[in-house]
């Protein structure tokens, strides 16, 4: 009589393309699932979309609602954890998302225990309405290195392929997930997907603690993120455009909108600024 690890099915030979935080994350779930994993990408971690990232638990621009309640629950509740190491790149601090006028609970609320309506101390001037949850911000050099070495210790390849991607793609793994974000708009033909235009600017922390957003308000679009050593202001979502390269003039303009809502941030020194292309689609496609 054979053993029951001896008649186990083997897993299939599995190819990740992409190697931003998604095809990291995926690699990583299949590898501890007993998949043998590779990853093939064009870019290192440190040179993908996710490496620009502000980055902050949040479900942003992201369709359909009863999917992504769950999956952001997932999600929030496997970072979480993480905040207790350091060299993960996670930590644990309040979120507060403001408003002008007077709003309903957000459709996401399920997924965020934490959640109550801001009030009093949480509220900024001019603004009379707001949200207030414990979230996972990411510092996404430091997250996707933690992911990187996670996979490798755990026996998977990074291979790096500029060119020729598809080809490489169907050598020897019946099984391929693909993870290239807006990539996939070519090496998909999937042309529901859109760039979406973001650009941040990282500055000194002046003793920030707690993160602020304006999605919708008179400084729309602006959100402060602080982190263990920086603050990542922004932003712009530019639904269509496809230029990455940072603009003086947004930086100016978000310099400004967030030093208004948070004036402390006068005193800050710029550090750097970024510029990066969200994939977009009215729905994720997750197959």
């Amino acid at each position: 009589m054979l053993a029951p690890s001896s008649i186990m099915p083997t897993r299939p030979k599995t190819t990740v393309v992409g190697a931003g935080v998604i095809g990291l994350t995926s690699a990583i779930c299949l590898q501890e699932a007993g998949f043998p994993v590779r990853i093939v990408t064009r870019d290192r971690p440190a040179d993908t979309t996710s490496a620009v990232a502000a980055a902050v638990w949040y479900p942003y621009k992201v369709r359909p609602k009863e999917r992504v309640v769950p999956w952001s629950q997932a999600t929030r509740e496997a970072l979480t954890p993480l905040a207790e190491d350091p060299s993960t790149g996670v930590s644990t601090t309040t979120f507060v998302e403001l408003f002008d006028t007077p709003v309903d609970d957000p459709w996401w609320k399920p997924a965020v225990p934490s959640f109550r309506r801001a009030t009093g101390n949480d509220l900024k001037p001019g603004y009379v309405d707001g949200y207030a949850l414990d979230v996972p911000p990411l510092e996404p050099a430091v997250y996707l290195s933690y992911l990187e070495r996670r996979f490798t210790d755990g026996g998977g390849t990074i291979d790096i392929v500029p060119d020729g991607i598809d080809d490489l793609c169907a050598l020897d793994a019946p099984l391929l997930v693909n993870c290239t974000g807006l990539g996939a708009r070519t090496l998909c033909d999937d042309n529901a997907l859109y760039p979406i235009r973001g650009q941040v600017v990282r500055v000194t922390n002046p003793g920030l603690s707690r993160g602020l957003d304006d999605d919708y308000g008179p400084l729309a679009l602006t959100y402060i993120i602080p982190r263990s050593n920086d603050v990542i202001l922004g932003g712009t979502a530019e639904k269509g455009v496809w230029d990455d390269a940072p603009s003086d003039e947004t930086t100016a303009a978000i310099l400004e909108r967030a030093r208004t809502l948070e004036p402390r941030l006068r005193d800050a020194t710029v550090l750097d600024v970024r510029a990066g292309l969200r994939p977009g689609r009215d729905v994720v496609r997750l197959e």
